[in-house]
């Protein structure tokens, strides 16, 4: 099968993770996959590592016809049978792109952003031509159906993670980390619904002296990050790492994660915590609800003096929290891998 993915933004987040995860199953079971760019990005380099062929084509809005002209000869050329979008923009050109030809259209919705009132109509439109859309969370699915979305147009496969072996102890010598330290993390984009300030206000009234906070991500908020640990005077105790392609092994290096978003879809982190065995603590929304059913697999808090007290608990019940551990990593086993992930997309794109 030749399937081709196209992105307008070839960033570093949760949906460049999950196209790279797609990309290496769709690989390993002997289909071809083509890229189309919009632009370059961190994600490029991933996908050249792999030995994939990148196309780049400028989207300069949803209706540039020169882009559509372009994606039409590219599909042709690469004998492209499946395509495969994740953004708004992208969306509409590969499905005129495609009109009037037998090749498949997916489309995965990443984001569970509230879109305007055009935007809904042009997403309500998309869907007649549209295979299916691929929902990773039941907050996406329901959000698809509020927008108007028929729902055997939708296909629910949640996220799948995955985790290629590390050494804990390489990675603490590379943060200069002590080992007798206890360490906290949390990956994300550094933004405002990823929760940053609050846990930097919260990590700062810990009692503990021991204790690293770790931070890693990128954003527009890098610099406000900064001052916030300037100004509580965390410095020493807080080490930003930047971007990293393989986050997990700062989680699967803590004693605990911490993720204080906002607002998440399916959010990879936690997941990845989940089947790392780590003790998670996450802010009270309906997508940490629905990942750690409640309280089963974790910890939820709402609000800074909670966040302190669920932090505190946690560093010092240590037997409490494995018993959550031990049911979230089984779950997470079962549920939650790249390889399932992979598996059901496959088969999707070859029975839709």
């Amino acid at each position: 099968m030749n399937i081709t993915h196209v992105i307008f933004y070839p960033g570093q987040g949760g949906a460049e993770q999950y196209i790279y995860l797609q990309t290496k199953h769709a690989l390993k079971n002997c289909h071809h996959v083509n890229f189309v760019l919009g632009n370059d990005g961190p994600l490029a380099a991933r996908i050249e590592e792999l030995g994939c062929p990148i196309d780049y084509v400028k989207m300069r809005s949803p209706f540039d016809l020169r882009a559509i002209l372009e994606l039409k000869k590219i599909f042709r050329e690469t004998n492209t049978e499946v395509v495969h979008t994740h953004f708004l923009r992208e969306n509409f050109l590969v499905i005129v792109a495609c009109l009037f030809s037998k090749k498949k259209v997916f489309s995965t919705v990443h984001r569970i952003e509230k879109k305007n009132f055009i935007q809904e109509k042009f997403n309500k439109g998309y869907s007649l031509f549209l295979n299916k859309f691929i929902a990773v969370s039941p907050l996406a699915k329901d959000l698809l159906l509020k927008e108007g979305i028929n729902e055997k147009k939708i296909e629910l496969i949640p996220n799948g993670v995955e985790i290629e072996p590390f050494s804990s102890e390489e990675v603490l010598k590379e943060l200069k980390i002590d080992k007798d330290r206890k360490v906290i993390s949390y990956v994300g984009r550094m933004t405002h619904e990823k929760g940053h300030d609050m846990l930097l206000k919260a990590f700062s009234r810990l009692k503990f002296n021991n204790v690293v906070l770790v931070l890693v991500g990128d954003g527009d908020l890098r610099k406000n990050i900064e001052n916030d640990i300037k100004k509580l005077k965390l410095e020493g105790r807080v080490i930003l790492t930047g971007n990293r392609d393989k986050g997990y092994e700062i989680i699967g290096s803590s004693d605990l994660y911490v993720q204080p978003s906002k607002l998440e879809n399916m959010p990879l982190s936690v997941e990845e915590a989940m089947l790392l065995g780590i003790p998670i603590v996450a802010s009270k929304i309906a997508a940490h609800e629905l990942l750690l059913e409640d309280e089963r697999y974790g910890t939820l808090f709402t609000g800074e003096d909670d966040l302190v007290e669920k932090i505190t608990f946690c560093l010092l019940n240590q037997k409490f929290v494995l018993e959550k551990v031990k049911k979230a990593k089984e779950y997470a086993e079962n549920n939650l891998t790249a390889e399932k992930m992979g598996q059901k997309t496959l088969r999707l794109y070859e029975t839709a």
